[in-house]
């Protein structure tokens, strides 16, 4: 266009020019008239005749140009009107979009010199990077999430990754990068030069698994899981010096009724304690208490053990049983026919059970006792220390919780409460053999048979005899609820033992209540259980996701139970005898656990049980667990085909062990390449799975800074992204990522890839949130026209022309101004070729999109691009035998707990009902005189081994009976004993009664 014009104007000056000499002549001839020979006379050359010819063949020169015009002007603009070009560009009220201009472009985006940006602090998109001469020049616009459009064959890696990989790595601030590299060349291309720039380049080759780092992404949520479970060795005992510290610091100080001058501690049992705040400026660091303190602790406990005979004495007294019940030994007793010895049938089989139960329990009820005595000995060691304060406050205090400790150990369950209440018989009177021995025998059973202790008043006021009795296992936490089930690590008590004395600091806080310090642990407990379920489920949906919209029931519940399978892991690692180490929580084992289907699941559903009512694993395994065969065997199949991934060893040896630490990538200049196999898809679930824990590692290395942001910037370079699987919660990650430095680089062949693999909502999440958009090429038509639109359209004047071409003086036409596409998807889909490759298209938030030039990286010779051989891992060999986790074991060994709590259940129900049986034997015994005089021999027998058998009603009747015959014989003063017999029985029977009713 503009050579067009040039040639007018030159033909125009021409024809004036021409036009000035020939006036010339015409008044240089009317000078000398009109002679043949005329002369040249300069003088006459401005004269004014000159100018007057001159004007006047200006005139009729433009009347003819006009009347030329005017004949021809409909027919050459109707043609024009048709035929594109810039002059229908005009300015109206409608859409006007336009390509900057190169000045435009260097004024809105930093243009930077190659060879310089070393010596800058800048980093950011290219968005124009073009060798010029010798120079090779970029302009870069300001961070931002951005979407990367090019097709196969379409040179986006020539255009845009390799120039954007080494313009970041040379710049001053040097970002970290993780680099998917699909096709295997970005590694060979870009790690020497990136080495050289003082990056540390990681692989992580999920193509070659033996010979790449390990990586276990449940590692983290394995050490959250532990961190959750031992909380309280996290508190810290303040003293004074520190306590100065940190109130320097401004650590945050939480107490109870802080607008007022005392702090007030709520003992549940005494009355309120006020502390003034005057004493924490007294605490004293006596140095030489605490030796003399250390040197009583050492004092040696002499051990009482109790022996299993001691046990067996106490609760068989046979001499005193032969001598005063009138019981005969099993001896005796198979001298008589089974006819004449009703109810003695059984007895010696039941005697030696009881035996053989109480034997083995022993030697646990003799650590008990021993630990009592040690317990004892460090009361006594905690009074000299007391001795050697000052305060008598202190001792006062310490004296009533032991006093209330005392209390609570006499409010455990004591054996046989109705009999005791009666004052029937005592224990005392069983035999005058039984020493206090063994009355200390029976109150260490029964604390053992209650050993499940748990501190009741934790809000209580603490003080360093609490300590020590902690110290020492004072106070037991509990693991098992009542019916031996494992209670929920989320429900547990806050195991005291662990805390010393206050104030403490926790998680940056300072607590003066001890109740404000146990709940501020749970609250953090919770926290970080939501996080670990949170992570699990992240994986999970990644490895399970649901893509089935209209039947979703099996991929929702197979992702449920491989939940649920990950969760019970974690609850197995409460129990360190079960040996769920970090180790062994890995991938290899969730799917060994879930394809153990033999014995129709019943291994599978033996490992859920005994895991309480508030289980989430539990909970979450139920939806296939219990379902009918046909439909478990339709969730399992489900669950093998997406765990079908961990059937491959080397990937379960990839997995295996966790050698990365994405958090590094925030403090130092990290490169990490991920290699993915194009031709093994099921990998790329891992993939997926290595981007979401990367980035939520980075966030949560982001949040432990003050601004909430990374010191160093890091960019997720995702080639050929739309081939990884759905990441779960991508939306919400890139729509927060800017606020933490987080820079995504998202590299599709097309919009249809990224709604393929994310619904249409979610995908336009995500190009919405993508402020920066680079189009190189694509075939596919939707995308061809949604990036057209997203350019923006211009407003040009459309002019409709008829004509006959016999007559052009026959003309008619009409105008009309309308939008049209700053660029049309034809002129998209011809952007790049073979012969001119490079061309991109980019659009720039709150810009005006930039017909954009990206020098291909094999045509710039300032990019270090070398190809050099890397040093891969040395392959290493995955042993199974050392990580595997056998479910089975965890089965047999929660068999062993349940029979070890039954076996503890009927020891303690014999033991009580043996007792009864004493004593209503004794009571028989106190009516001796009566039972000879009223019964036979043989009705005698009977009673006694009724009595034996528990067929309460049966000894009931013979004692009526005695009753009946006394009444008859008027022998009233016998009646008495027997009645007082006959009533402890019958209540004995209601409570049977009762018991089975409740049941």
């Amino acid at each position: 266009m503009e050579k067009k014009k040039i040639k007018k104007l030159i033909a125009y000056t021409c024809l004036v020019l021409a036009e000035y000499f020939i006036a010339f002549l015409i008044a240089l001839a009317y000078r000398q008239g009109f002679r043949k020979n005329i002369k040249l006379d300069f003088s006459v050359f401005l004269s004014p005749l000159v100018i007057g010819i001159f004007f006047v063949f200006i005139g009729l020169t433009s009347l003819i140009i006009l009347l030329n015009y005017d004949k021809k002007f409909w027919f050459k603009n109707s043609i024009d009107a048709l035929s594109d070009g810039e002059k229908k560009q005009i300015l109206g009220n409608l859409e006007q979009a336009r390509f900057q201009g190169n000045m435009e472009i260097d004024k809105n985006f930093t243009k930077v010199e190659y060879s310089k940006l070393k010596d800058i602090e800048i980093d950011g998109v290219p968005v124009k990077a073009v060798v010029n001469g010798n120079k090779y020049h970029i302009n870069l616009a300001r961070p931002a999430h951005t979407m990367v459009i090019g097709s196969t064959g379409s040179g986006k890696t020539t255009s845009f990754i390799n120039p954007t990989i080494q313009i970041l790595s040379q710049s001053k601030t040097k970002p970290s990068m993780l680099i998917t590299d699909p096709k295997g060349e970005l590694l060979n291309l870009h790690a020497k030069s990136l080495k050289e720039k003082g990056y540390e380049v990681q692989v992580l080759d999920l193509r070659n698994p033996y010979n790449s780092v390990k990586w276990n992404p449940l590692e983290k949520v394995y050490e959250n899981y532990q961190k959750m479970l031992n909380l309280e060795t996290n508190v810290i005992s303040v003293d004074k010096e520190d306590f100065k510290d940190m109130v320097g610091k401004e650590v945050i100080v939480k107490r109870k009724n802080e607008d007022k001058e005392n702090i007030k501690k709520e003992d549940a049992k005494t009355n309120d304690v006020t502390v003034e705040k005057e004493s924490l400026e007294n605490i004293k660091a006596d140095e030489d208490i605490k030796e003399n303190v250390n040197c009583v602790a050492s004092y040696k406990v002499k051990e009482t053990a109790i022996k299993s005979y001691d046990v067996l004495h106490f609760l068989e007294p046979k001499d005193m049983e032969k001598k005063q019940t009138g019981f005969e030994s099993p001896d005796d007793k198979k001298t008589n026919n089974d006819e004449d010895n009703e109810g003695f049938e059984g007895w010696l089989e039941a005697e030696n059970l009881i035996e053989s139960e109480f034997i083995a329990v022993a030697f646990e009820t003799s650590k008990q006792a021993v630990q009592n005595n040690i317990n004892s000995a460090n009361r006594e060691t905690q009074d000299i220390y007391l001795d050697n304060q000052s305060s008598e406050q202190e001792k006062e205090e310490t004296k009533e919780n032991d006093t209330l400790n005392d209390n609570e150990n006499e409010k455990s369950e004591v054996l046989n409460d109705d009999f005791s209440s009666e004052n029937i018989v005592s224990s005392e009177s069983l035999s005058g053999d039984v020493s206090s021995d063994n009355k200390e025998l029976k109150e260490s059973i029964n604390s053992n048979i209650n050993s499940d202790v748990s501190r009741e008043n934790v809000g209580a006021k603490e003080t360093s005899s609490d300590k020590i009795k902690r110290e020492n296992g004072y106070f037991r936490k509990k693991f098992f609820d009542e019916n031996g089930k494992r209670i929920s690590a989320l429900n547990r008590e806050v195991d005291t033992s662990k805390i010393g004395d206050g104030p403490w600091e926790f998680e940056g806080e300072v607590y003066f209540d001890i109740k404000d310090l146990v709940n501020a642990i749970k609250v953090e407990r919770q926290k970080l259980f939501d996080e670990v379920y949170e992570d699990c489920n992240d994986f999970v949906s990644i490895l399970c996701p649901v893509k089935n919209k209209k039947d979703p029931l099996w991929e929702s519940g197979a992702k449920s139970f491989i939940l649920a399978i990950l969760l019970a892991m974690l609850e197995d690692s409460e129990d360190e005898s079960l040996e769920m180490t970090k180790e062994k929580f890995n991938f290899y084992n969730l799917t060994k656990i879930a394809l153990n289907t033999q014995n129709d699941c019943k291994d599978l559903v033996k490992y859920f049980e005994g895991r309480g009512e508030l289980s989430k694993s539990t909970a979450l395994s139920k939806q296939v667990l219990d379902s009918l065969d046909r439909t478990r065997g339709s969730y399992l199949s489900t669950i093998f085909d997406k765990l079908n991934l961990f059937s491959d060893l080397s990937i379960c040896s990839l997995t295996s062990a966790n050698e990365i630490e994405f958090e590094d990538m925030a403090s130092k200049s990290v490169a990490l390449f991920l290699q993915i196999p194009d031709e093994k898809e099921t990998r790329h679930t891992l993939a997926a799975m290595v981007v979401l824990q990367a980035y939520k590692d980075l966030v949560a290395a982001a949040n432990a800074h003050k601004d909430l942001s990374l010191p160093r910037p890091v960019y997720f370079i995702l080639d050929e992204f739309g081939n990884l699987p759905r990441i779960n919660k991508l939306e919400q990650m890139i729509t927060v990522g800017r606020s933490r430095n987080l820079w995504m680089f998202l590299v599709l062949q097309s919009y249809a890839q990224l709604a393929n693999v994310y619904d249409e909502k979610v995908s336009e999440i995500i190009k919405s949130n993508c402020n920066i958009q680079i189009f190189i090429g694509s075939t596919d038509p939707k995308t061809l026209e949604s990036f057209s639109k997203h350019c923006g359209n211009y407003s040009v004047a459309t002019r409709n022309v008829s004509f006959n071409t016999s007559n052009t003086d026959n003309l008619s036409s009409s105008i009309s101004v309308k939008e049209r596409p700053l660029i049309y998807p034809s002129e998209l889909s011809k952007l790049n070729n073979p012969l001119d490759m490079g061309n991109a298209i980019v659009t720039v938030f709150g810009y005006n999109p930039i017909k954009s030039k990206y020098t291909p990286s094999f045509l710039v010779p300032m990019l270090d691009l070398s190809e050099s051989e890397i040093k891969v891992e040395q392959s290493r060999y995955f042993d199974e035998s050392r990580i595997f986790y056998d479910m089975k074991k965890r089965n047999e060994h929660y068999e062993n707990e349940k029979n070890a709590r039954f076996a503890k259940d009927h020891i303690k129900r014999e033991y009580e009902e043996r007792e009864k049986d004493m004593n209503a034997a004794l009571l028989i015994q106190h009516a001796d005189a009566a039972v000879v005089e009223l019964l036979s021999v043989e009705e005698r027998e009977k009673l006694s081994g009724y009595i034996a058998k528990r067929l309460i009603k049966k000894a009931i009747e013979v004692l009526e009976t005695a009753i009946k015959k006394a009444k008859e014989t008027g022998k009233d003063n016998l009646i008495f004993e027997i009645d007082r017999a006959r009533k402890y029985l019958e209540r004995e029977l209601d409570k049977s009664i009762g018991g089975s009713i409740a049941a």
